[in-house]
């Protein structure tokens, strides 16, 4: 009987470590999977907004900086807004193709693993107003999000969208870039649902941020808070920076 015993540790041991091995690996591959789809995705859905900043000075004829009314409070009205609207889902609408409306992120619905979940974020420095913003999905599954209510979204020229003494947002007189954030979610409503953050360091925007992004195993995300100002669409924060940056690479 001793013997068979010895001889079935002998026989276990190797198997259990083989489990947690493959185990291991197999958590690798997913996270080298997701980093290796999200980082593409990410650069072409920024190269996306800033392309259709760009095309919105022709059509409808202004920028974020000339927005001057809210998008309308039913999403069934969105779609048809138009450059007469003067609204940032004007915008959107009229250069953006291949797309939905899903209505605001606090309504989204969605099916997954046989259960139906309800969108919603782990945010970082994402204001939670976010769970109000309009949420835009394109042909490819991912979502790109609102603020319906962001009007004058003008950075005056050499100025920083952050105050780095005070980490906030510009705003002065009638501007207020907190009314111009939004987010793009590469993976639509699927998990993990969880925004870019700062593994060491501080996630301000700041040139001279120490901010160090982990995009390894358990560090993987997929939501890059943005915001709008005059003709383009930037990071919002340092860690949506360094991941945007680290999304360029080859």
């Amino acid at each position: 009987m001793k013997k068979t015993g010895y001889a079935f540790l002998e026989f276990a041991t190797p198997i259990a470590i083989a489990v947690v091995v493959i185990s291991a690996f197999v958590v690798y591959l997913i996270t080298h999977s997701n980093n290796a789809k999200f980082k593409p995705m990410y650069f072409k859905l920024m190269s996306t907004l800033n392309q259709a900043a760009v095309m919105a000075k022709i059509n409808p004829g202004y920028d974020f900086s000339e927005i001057d009314k809210p998008c309308s409070e039913n999403p069934s009205e969105i779609q048809n807004e138009t450059g007469e609207n003067h609204s940032l889902c004007g915008i959107l609408n009229a250069t953006l193709v291949d797309y939905s409306i899903k209505g605001n992120v606090s309504d989204i619905k969605y099916k997954y693993k046989d259960k139906i979940h309800t969108y919603s974020i782990s945010t970082d420095v994402l204001p939670q107003e976010y769970k109000n913003y309009i949420v835009y999905a394109l042909k490819d599954g991912s979502y790109i999000g609102i603020n319906r209510e962001a009007k004058v979204c003008e950075l005056p020229i050499v100025t920083s969208v952050y105050n780095n003494e005070q980490n906030k947002l510009y705003k002065k007189d009638n501007v207020d870039l907190n009314k111009c954030i939004g987010f793009i979610d590469v993976n639509g409503p699927l998990p993990p649902n969880k925004e870019v953050y700062c593994t060491k360091g501080k996630n301000i925007m700041d040139a001279n941020s120490d901010c160090v992004v982990d995009m390894r195993q358990n560090k993987i995300a997929d939501v890059y808070p943005i915001v709008f100002y005059n003709a383009q669409v930037v990071p919002l924060t340092a860690a949506a920076k360094k991941a945007f940056l680290a999304s360029k690479a080859k």
